[in-house]
């Protein structure tokens, strides 16, 4: 269901279109992140890890530990690593446990990003835990590139 150019309110949500004006970031994060057409959601993921801006980290954090979507949750696993900062790694961990094998390797590739001691460990404890072989090793190619 898309819009048209002469539309005035989303089709899936109702919003009027021309009201979120101003700051892109937030417009980003306060709307568009949590779109019902989850497209679009995961779109606003992946184009705030390519902003870069902080601000972000926290509402994708979030949508990592409350949502059903898969193509959500890999394009703000994606966005968290593009972000590198380290306040995503816990979370990142923590989705391991529940997480598609796709979506868990995008998290190793997230967590090697961001890097540090604490990204180590959570390699570490993934190459020794996780139920997929391909995660493992991708997991212990992650430490090995982070100690070149």
């Amino acid at each position: 269901m898309e819009n048209r150019a002469e539309d005035k309110f989303c089709r899936a949500c109702g919003a009027k279109l021309d009201e979120h004006t101003g700051d892109y970031v937030e417009t980003l994060i306060g709307f568009s992140l949590n779109h019902p057409v989850p497209s679009i959601s995961a779109m606003a993921a992946e184009t705030l890890g390519k902003i870069g801006d902080v601000r972000a980290v926290e509402p994708l954090i979030k949508i990592l530990n409350s949502s059903q979507e898969p193509e959500l949750l890999e394009a703000a696993t994606e966005a968290l690593g593009n972000l590198r900062d380290g306040r995503a790694v816990s979370s990142l961990l923590k989705f391991m446990q529940r997480g598609t094998v796709s979506a868990r390797l995008k998290a190793v590739n997230a967590i090697e990003k961001i890097g540090g001691s604490k990204a180590a460990a959570a390699l570490k404890e993934i190459a020794a835990n996780d139920p997929s072989s391909n995660v493992r090793n991708e997991a212990k190619c992650a430490l090995s590139r982070m100690s070149d």
